[in-house]
């Protein structure tokens, strides 16, 4: 009569730890997913920022330029580094 005790224990306890397994494995992806745009976005006004620094501009002319660096950050970005423009 104890046998089917004992064989169900390690049953339950696999059962138990894989379904803790699937709850953390899928907490641990939506925490990578969640930065996505975030972090791209994050990175555009990083670049955008130090690029309109660097030229040294005031208040509203800053706030410009910074603006359409955000609109299109590679065209605005690449402009400087372009050789016979």
């Amino acid at each position: 009569m104890t046998k089917p005790v004992l064989m169900k224990r390690p049953r339950n306890i696999v059962i138990v730890a894989s379904i803790a397994l699937v709850f953390e494995l899928s907490s641990m992806a939506q925490s990578f997913a969640g930065c996505g745009g975030y972090c791209d976005a994050r990175r555009v006004r990083a670049m955008c920022n130090h690029a309109v620094k660097t030229k040294g501009l005031q208040a509203a002319a800053r706030d410009a330029e910074f603006e359409k660096c955000k609109a299109d950050p590679l065209s605005y970005l690449g402009k400087p580094g372009r050789k016979g423009t």
